[in-house]
């Protein structure tokens, strides 16, 4: 963004949220295909372990009603 880099790979969200708080949308070209789609993980503590089966079944019923594809498909812009 300084203009002494050509290109950089990064996470699409991050780099995006980089280049706004820096002023520098306008300056910033992303490509229209992903280099790669990685999947996002979390844990959970062993000891929180009802919070991590609720949050599994809250998990796959978004995934169910296609709720996940729609919030993918509306950051994939």
């Amino acid at each position: 963004m300084l203009g002494r880099v050509d290109a950089i790979a990064g996470d699409l969200q991050v780099l995006r949220y980089l280049a706004d708080s820096e002023g520098r949308t306008g300056s910033v070209k992303i490509l229209p295909k992903p280099l790669a789609m990685v999947p996002r993980y979390i844990s959970v503590p062993k000891l929180r372990a009802e919070k991590a089966e609720r949050l599994q079944a809250a998990y796959e019923k978004l995934k169910r009603d296609g709720t996940i594809d729609a919030i993918v498909r509306r950051w994939e812009r």
